[in-house]
């Protein structure tokens, strides 16, 4: 795979906006157009907008090197190979190993997963320049989690943006290019890329939340927040487009545990109790577009199977849930039983498959997509519902950064206080706090 070498790193590369490196010059905003901006198209140039970027308080900040407690600044690195993505007299080799000895072990809470991230990813990273970056941008942002709203939290976001961004440099070539031999790399990137996603859009939701509040609900700041909740629909689509094109080359290499599901889905009481009485809930949201005389039936159409995509989503990901030993005997199948205590038992069961609550991204039809970016609130209160599946599946992970509740907080705020009672599950069960886990 062609990689991308380190560049030192520069202030203007940390700042967001939409800007490519080009048209920075002309001052000229960027669409982010995928694989070429509308701009650069007019003008018949290479499009160089491949940057993942960190969120917008950290473009205040000029970057300094500064070294966390407990780490010390190598001159050189134990292994010649980490020397293709560590840069010298900087903190990434110990960062390598801050990977392998701490936030590996809680990216996946899964049994079968763990010896991927903390072993098979870096012993490929270090034959690969490009997965070295992602396993770097990784750790970096890990570090930064655990020290938060702080200045040294926004620096060594920095560089976790600054290490995304050349793994992108070289991800965006390869993924045209796939084959049998390059697809684990590639797979893996696309793993810790997606890690990334979450983590930049849960540092940018928390700053322009922090900017909101019932008495000020600033446009253009909600409109950030439905475009963050797009792109990152489009970056999850991303990694699934890489598995199923790939997925049987995934099957037979070294990260298949990633993508086998262990266990089968649960046909019986309390899993198919448990979702029949959540899809009862989600069908009545139904109710609130079709007593509406003033949307259309295209409009109508639209967001029906929106919600028929999401019910599917969490009627699978309901029954895919290993629950601790004696639940089933103390949960009867005619005892009734609350929404909020299905989410508790839920939470604290072991999803098999943690990619199926993310299956609705998959399925959200372009038009769907469309109407929730420009804050239909009929598709916010189907946007904020899925945050349900998110909290209960990603919850207590350091990379979500308790995004199922920020996107609850952004919905509520979207909707106001006389469309509240539309949000009434997810609002209870999740609420708008932050519960973040390190």
């Amino acid at each position: 795979m062609p990689c991308l070498q380190a560049a030192p790193h520069q202030g203007e590369e940390a700042i967001r906006g939409g800007y490519n490196k080009i048209l920075m010059v002309e001052k000229t905003q960027c669409d982010e157009r995928k694989p070429i901006c509308t701009n650069c198209s007019k003008k018949s140039i290479e499009c160089s907008f491949i940057r993942l970027v960190p969120a917008p308080v950290l473009k205040k900040l000029q970057f300094q090197r500064s070294q966390p407690e407990g780490l010390s600044i190598q001159k050189q690195p134990t292994d010649l190979r980490l020397a293709l993505f560590c840069r010298p007299h900087s903190l990434d080799f110990d960062l390598f190993n801050h990977y392998i000895t701490h936030t590996s072990v809680l990216i996946s809470s899964r049994q079968h997963g763990v010896e991927i991230y903390t072993s098979v990813i870096p012993r490929m990273a270090l034959s690969n320049p490009s997965l070295g970056h992602a396993v770097l941008a990784t750790a970096y942002g890990h570090l930064a989690r655990t020290m938060p709203h702080t200045e040294m939290a926004a620096k060594y976001i920095t560089e976790s943006a600054f290490h995304m961004n050349t793994t992108l440099g070289c991800y965006s070539q390869a993924i045209h290019k796939l084959s049998k031999e390059n697809t684990p790399i590639v797979f893996a990137n696309s793993v810790l890329i997606s890690l990334y996603v979450f983590l930049s859009a849960g540092i940018e939701y928390e700053e322009i939340l922090s900017g909101l509040n019932p008495l000020n609900r600033d446009p253009k700041l909600l409109n950030q927040l439905l475009c963050i909740a797009v792109r990152m629909i489009h970056g999850t689509r991303g990694v699934f487009s890489v598995f199923w094109k790939t997925q049987e080359w995934i099957a037979t290499s070294y990260l298949s545990p990633v993508i086998k599901r262990h266990n089968p889905i649960r046909d019986t009481a309390p899993h198919l109790f448990w979702a029949q009485i959540e899809d009862r809930q989600l069908a009545g949201l139904e109710s609130l577009w079709e007593s509406d005389t003033s949307v259309s039936d295209q409009r109508s159409y639209v967001l029906s199977q929106a919600l028929q995509s999401l019910r599917d989503t969490f009627f699978l990901s309901t029954r895919l849930y290993a629950m601790p030993p004696g639940t089933n005997q103390q949960c009867s199948s005619i005892e009734p039983i609350s929404l909020k205590e299905i989410h508790r038992l839920l939470r604290d069961a072991q999803l098999d498959d943690l990619p199926s609550v993310f299956t609705w991204y998959i399925k959200a039809s372009a038009p769907y997509i469309s109407i929730l970016q420009q804050g239909d609130p009929f598709a916010v209160v189907i946007w904020a519902h899925h945050a349900i599946l998110l909290d209960r599946a990603c919850g207590r992970n350091w990379w979500f950064c308790d995004l199922a509740s920020k996107f609850i907080s952004a919905a509520d705020l979207m909707l106001g206080e006389e469309r509240r009672g539309w949000l009434e599950w997810p609002l209870s069960i999740v609420g708008t706090g932050s519960r973040l886990a390190v």
